[in-house]
């Protein structure tokens, strides 16, 4: 069942892996099962392949967390933050025409996603990359407020800005205050 709907050979070798490992093999093989499925990872993310990637989530742990499948723990490209960088660099590498499949991913992996895409919104010169990220961490909602609050002080005054504009789309009552601290902001357009 695990293989209907997939395309290429790839997605559906990583499905096949999935469905040995759900097997517990003996440990060797499954070690090496499993650096060929974090190849294959790899691979989807270095041709832009976001949709595969999303079927590799999905296939990891239907129903269950990935940290608690026996014999399959969490791949690195859906557990590190730099791995998901780079997922999130897919944003400038591959452009718009990928924007749908990286939010899908980011909407699967979830809250994971919230870090690296605060440090890219907070680099990023492009205008629609910014945007992207501020939905998508918009969508996060009450997970993302935390790790917007660590930030609040930042130096950079556009940064600032757009983490007082996702604070307010999200509508989190209780970060009203932190959000008045920066009524006297150096800048115009933070106080604004």
């Amino acid at each position: 069942a695990i293989l209907r709907g997939m395309g290429p050979v790839e997605p559906r070798g990583a499905a096949i892996i999935f469905e040995i490992l759900k097997r517990d093999p003996p440990e060797e093989e499954a070690a090496s099962l499993r650096k060929n499925l974090k190849e294959l990872c790899a691979w989807f993310l270095e041709t832009g392949d976001f949709r595969a990637l999303t079927l590799v989530h999905d296939s990891m742990a239907p129903g269950v967390s990935k940290d608690d499948r026996p014999g399959m723990p969490a791949l690195s490209c859906f557990a590190d933050p730099e791995a998901l960088g780079e997922i999130l660099n897919g944003l400038d590498f591959w452009g718009k025409e990928k924007y749908d499949e990286i939010a899908m991913l980011i909407r699967k992996v979830g809250p994971a996603f919230i870090e690296p895409m605060l440090r890219k919104l907070a680099d990023s010169p492009s205008m629609s990359v910014r945007r992207f990220l501020l939905d998508r961490i918009a969508e996060a909602g009450a997970e993302a407020v935390p790790a917007i609050l660590e930030r609040l002080n930042d130096g950079r005054w556009y940064f600032v800005r757009n983490l007082i504009l996702l604070l307010r789309k999200i509508g989190d009552a209780s970060t009203a205050e932190r959000i008045r601290r920066h009524l006297d902001h150096p800048h115009p357009r933070v106080r604004q």
